[in-house]
Order: structure tokens, then sequence, then C-alpha cells
């Protein structure tokens, strides 16, 4: 019998086993291994000798002396899948799935055949939620092994995870022009905490969260243009206010300060009639910028996103005591409207040196 066919023999055997026994005993293993090593030594086939020594070091659970023979055995033949299988599966079991899969790919080279490294292959996609990676994985394994059930399985796990998704997927996706707008009670904790009493706390989001939502809040449904109040965030908000007509930036920018200035006119009347303690203590931050970004919608939710939405985040963090910070490219549209304004220099976060240009409320 000549080294091919010894080689076939080991392979098959060792295919077979694991067809006979899915999920075998350490002792059994360990004496297919033993016996495969014997047989691989004896016949001088080094690829298959490394690979059973690393296979035995892994049943003594000698991880890092398994991976080097695995590697060796590798090196010593272009033909031989299984080093490759089982480094794969030591990268799966460490949650590093895009090296399994390198690694399974690499063993599925040499032999495309070996239904079990199509499985761990497709268990590998199905990990990251690349489902149809996996269902074509699950296939092949079916096409070696026809009765496979963890293949079986892994099929009828895609077709509920095809499911489940079918449920996340975005609605509406659009591009679209608006301004963002971020606000922030300045002086809220510092308040809360000398306050100390829910009752007072309670009163404020109670004028604060519904002026908010009167000023900045929702168009009618039936408006092409989106103004609403995104996203409540404790003591602050993020708004948008969506264009289509984009000659007619510079009357909303001024809508959009009119009404900043009507909502602290508001909130801070309605907290005086209530005899809120420490008023004084508090006032508003606003930041604004103007960009084309991404209106999407999300189990019936909408969101946006863009690169000027993190922007005016960070200019309503650096906004004092009733002050609008606006991205320095909206300076024509502030003197079209005859709106005072001062230059200001800041340092923001993820941001060169940049300019702003400061309103105040009166």
């Amino acid at each position: 019998m000549n080294k091919n066919q010894i080689e076939k023999e080991i392979r098959d055997e060792y295919v077979n086993f694991f067809k006979e026994y899915p999920n075998p005993s350490i002792d059994k293993k360990k004496k297919l291994y033993e016996r495969l090593l014997k047989k691989s030594k004896i016949n001088g086939l080094k690829d298959f000798e490394l690979f059973f020594h690393g296979s035995l070091s892994l049943v003594k659970k000698n991880i890092e002396q398994a991976k080097q023979y695995f590697k060796k055995a590798n090196q010593e033949s272009r033909h031989n899948p299984f080093p490759y299988n089982s480094l794969g599966l030591l990268e799966f079991n460490k949650k590093r799935i895009k090296n399994a899969i390198e690694n399974y790919n690499q063993a599925l080279k040499r032999d495309n055949r070996i239904y079990f490294i199509w499985y761990n292959l497709g268990r590998a996609y199905e990990k990251i939620i690349l489902l149809e990676k996996a269902k074509s994985c699950y296939e092949h394994t079916l096409i070696f092994e026809k009765n496979n059930q963890d293949a079986i399985t892994g099929l009828q796990n895609i077709d509920d995870l095809k499911k489940k998704f079918e449920k996340y997927k975005l609605e509406k996706f659009e591009t679209i022009d608006s301004f963002y707008i971020f606000a922030d009670i300045r002086g809220f904790t510092k308040w809360s905490n000398g306050i100390g009493i829910e009752l007072e706390i309670e009163k404020l989001f109670n004028v604060f969260y519904p002026l908010a939502s009167w000023y900045f809040g929702e168009k009618k449904s039936d408006s092409k243009e989106h103004k609403r109040i995104v996203k409540y965030l404790g003591d602050g908000f993020f708004a948008v206010d969506e264009i289509t007509d984009v000659e007619k930036i510079s009357n909303k920018l001024n809508g959009i300060i009119s009404n900043i200035n009507l909502f602290i006119q508001s909130v801070d009347t309605k907290l005086k009639i209530m005899k809120l303690p420490n008023r004084d203590m508090l006032s508003f931050g606003f930041g604004i910028t103007y960009s084309r970004a991404q209106r999407f919608k999300f189990r019936g939710i909408y969101d946006w996103t863009g690169n000027k939405i993190n922007f005016a985040a960070r200019l309503c963090s650096e906004a004092k005591e009733n002050e609008i910070l606006i991205e320095e490219n909206l300076k024509t549209e502030l003197e079209e409207n005859n709106i005072k304004y001062e230059p200001k220099d800041i340092k923001v976060k993820s941001y060169d040196d940049i300019k702003a240009l400061s309103v105040i409320v009166d």
C-alpha cells in the first residue's frame, strides 16, 4: 500500500469516527488520536503525525502546545485540512470569529469535501449574523453528510433568525437637509442636589418637557418636513427642523431662534408662577448646526444620522447661560435676519479649534 492510500485511510477513519460519534468522550478521542498518531509516524506522514500530537495536547488541555503542533503541521503539507480546522475551533472558542472563519476557509481550500469543516464555518457565520453564508455552509454539510442533525438544526435556526431580523429592517431611509438643535439645562445638577426633593424636580420637568414639545415638536403628519424632538436626554433634548426649500434657510433659522427665545421666556414665567425654589440657578444652553443628513424609521420610530448632529451636541455643551452657539457657516443667515452675534473661539472634543457664533437670548 502506497503513502497516498495510507493517508486516505487515515483521513477516512478520522472523518468516519466523528460521523459515528458526533459527541465522543475524551477517552474515545484519545484512543483514536493515539492509534492514528502511531500509524502516521510509522508511514512517515509528518503532517498527520504533528496534527495528532496537537489533538492529544488538546485532550490534555494544553492549548498553546496544540496550536504550535497545528501550525507546524500546516507547514509540512498543503493538502491536510484538519490542522486549520482545529485552529479555527480554538479561535471560535475564544470568540475570535473572524480568525476562525479565516482558518476554516483555509481548511476548505485544502479539501472541500469534509462535512464538519463546512458545519464549523456555518456556525461561525451564524455567530456574526451572516445568515446567507451560514445557510450555504449548512447546505454543503448536508451534501457530504445528508442526515447531519447539527446542520439540519442550523438551517432551522437560520429561518428563525431571518424572521426575527425582518422585524428590525429600516422602514424608510431618506436624505434631507435639516437644522439640528441640542438643548441642555445649565446648573441642573447643582440645583437638583441642593433641592434634594423629587417633587420639585418633577415640577421642573412637567414644565420643561411639554414646552419643549410645543416649540420644537412635530409638525402635521402630512408635512414633508419633520420638526420634532428626536430624543429627550434627561435635562436636555435633541430636535430636528427639516427644510426642503434651501431658499428659506434664513427664515427657518430665524424661526428657530425666535422659538428658543419664546421657550426660555415661557419656562421662566411658569417656574416663577410655581415658585420653584432657587430657579435663578437654572438657565439654558443651545447648539445649532445645519447640514444634509439621513432620516430613517426603525420599528416605527424616526431617527437621524449625520456628521453635524454630534457637532451640535458639542456646541451645546460649550454654551453658557442662555447662550446659543451656532456653527460659523450660518453667519450669512444671521446677518440677513439682523440677529446680533459674537464670534467665539471654542475647543470641542473630536474637532480642531473652531469658531462658533454666539447669540445671547434676551
